[in-house]
């Protein structure tokens, strides 16, 4: 790739060229600005696939509710990433049209606004950022054509020859995990120029109306991937095991990112430690769980949970699965948050005693769409008689809606219900699951719990069947060999190099 040609750029031109007019579209690329090059590609696809559409612009939906319904809360959360998604966008959608179903029925009709008709709070803010935003435009252009002619353009000689990637797997795979560790540690040096960066202000002394036209026309790169490398310099910077672990190598940016949302100066050596032994995917759901736990006001400090933690945890979100939770007028997260004695959640149990009482503030960063009709049905609930809140009144229906449901009757059902549903696979997130016989039964295996695991369509017969992935019983304690060229070996949760 040129030089000169950025990231942003080359997006762009991968959406649209073509191996006969590539030069042509790179001639292009070299004297204008992206947002030029955006515009001459919408026009070049016509009715085609438009480059780089942006998203909805998003807010902060913020809801003040009983401690006891970030409880119920968590329960729908669970729930949710099986039926609407892992976001928790996707949930609150899904909350809230569940919640609109029943509640216009219980409403009179001549007693609601419609929400296309409804006031809107935000309309003159709205229409204030509208002229913002028409100003900012009209100043970006000029700016964009200026630094755009006076950018260096990188000469030939001054790029570093590619290497040449010779070796068998394995040595081209050292290479290419040596390359990473660089990645990892030029993002982290990036994010600490571009955070002194605006905080001399520099866009704005170079001219530039927006950040993201910054980041965009000058460094070839999206403003949220810069917002994010600038979060981990910032964070990284207060937990210096974390930053020596990524100048090391030995966490990549990914893991590192993970890392730095949980820790503390207190807890960074512990997370890092931790970190070394799991694989993404399970390091991404214990950083969830100590965000859960602390939602609830359980092991505030977000320590590393146990393997006894993950494992109550697991049992709780079977139970939301199958139903058996809700069949108790007390939920399990609500008599274990409330359990004395059980030890901190880092090391042992799940938690201590806890107050029921109180209020919490939960944010939601959604679409501004979300937030207007959220409101907008709030003030519908308002006008029916209730004994419940409005947030616990839209947890309560989804859970009614849709528990049922959940399957719970099919073949191996009570063995999908163990594993919650998921790939077993330490790599896997996929939820597309088929039984997988740990002893195949051509050699003696049964259909016994023990023997039986859930493994996604991929992982079960190109993984396992294909000689990529090998996997011993039983169930309860199962050992994953990744590779054919065995280099990873993951016992439970814990990895270790082959």
């Amino acid at each position: 790739m040129a030089g000169h040609i950025g990231f942003s750029l080359a997006q762009v031109l991968a959406g649209v060229a073509r191996p006969e007019d590539e030069e042509w579209w790179l001639l292009w690329a070299a004297r204008t600005t992206v947002r030029e090059m955006r515009r001459m590609a919408r026009e070049f696809m016509a009715a085609g696939p438009v480059v780089a559409v942006e998203d909805e612009p998003h807010t902060m939906l913020t809801v003040t509710v009983d401690q006891e319904d970030v409880w119920l809360f968590e329960r729908v959360r669970m729930l949710g990433r099986h039926i609407a998604g892992p976001r928790m966008e996707d949930t609150l959608d899904a909350m809230l049209a569940e919640g609109t179903t029943t509640l216009l029925a219980a409403v009179e009709r001549d007693a609601l606004v419609p929400f296309g008709d409804a006031p809107d709070e935000e309309a003159s803010q709205r229409q204030w950022e509208q002229e913002l935003a028409r100003y900012r435009k009209e100043a970006e252009i000029e700016p964009e054509f200026a630094f755009h002619g006076r950018q260096q353009q990188v000469a030939d000689s001054n790029i570093d020859a590619p290497p040449r990637w010779a070796g068998d797997a394995m040595h081209i795979d050292a290479q290419l995990r040596e390359v990473a560790a660089q990645l990892a540690r030029r993002d982290l040096l990036l994010g600490e120029a571009a955070n002194a960066f605006w905080q001399a202000d520099g866009w704005r002394r170079l001219g530039y109306a927006l950040e993201a036209q910054y980041a965009q026309e000058r460094l070839g790169m999206s403003a949220s991937s810069v917002k994010a490398k600038r979060t981990l310099a910032r964070r990284a910077n207060t937990l210096p095991a974390v930053k020596a672990a990524v100048n090391d190598g030995t966490l990549a940016y990914e893991v590192a990112r993970l890392v730095t949302e949980v820790s503390v100066s207190d807890t960074a050596v512990e997370w890092v430690s931790r970190a070394r032994e799991r694989t993404v995917k399970h390091l991404r759901e214990e950083v969830s769980v100590a965000q859960v736990l602390a939602r609830l006001g359980v092991n505030t400090m977000k320590r590393p949970p146990s393997e006894a933690t993950m494992a109550e945890v697991a049992e709780i979100e079977r139970k939301v699965i199958t139903g058996t939770e809700f069949q108790h007028a007390e939920s399990q997260i609500t008599a274990l948050a409330k359990s004395p004695g059980a030890g901190n959640a880092g090391t042992g149990g799940m938690v201590g005693k806890l107050d029921a009482c109180g209020r919490v503030t939960l944010r939601f960063r959604v679409p501004v769409s979300t937030r207007r009709y959220y409101r907008w049905l709030e003030q519908a609930f308002q006008r029916v008689p209730r004994d419940v809140g409005f947030f616990r009144y839209l947890c309560v229906k989804f859970i009614e809606v849709w528990q049922p449901r959940h399957p719970s009757s099919e073949a191996y059902a009570s063995i999908y219900a163990r594993d919650l549903y998921r790939c077993t696979s330490p790599v896997c997130t996929r939820r597309d699951v088929t039984p997988h016989h740990l002893r195949f039964r051509s050699r003696g295996g049964d259909d016994g719990e023990s023997n039986v695991t859930s493994l996604c369509v991929w992982c079960h017969l190109e993984g396992v069947h294909g000689g990529s992935l090998r996997v011993e019983p039983p169930a309860s304690a199962m050992r994953w060999t990744l590779g054919r060229e065995p280099h990873t070996i993951v016992d439970g949760r814990r990895r270790t190099a082959a």
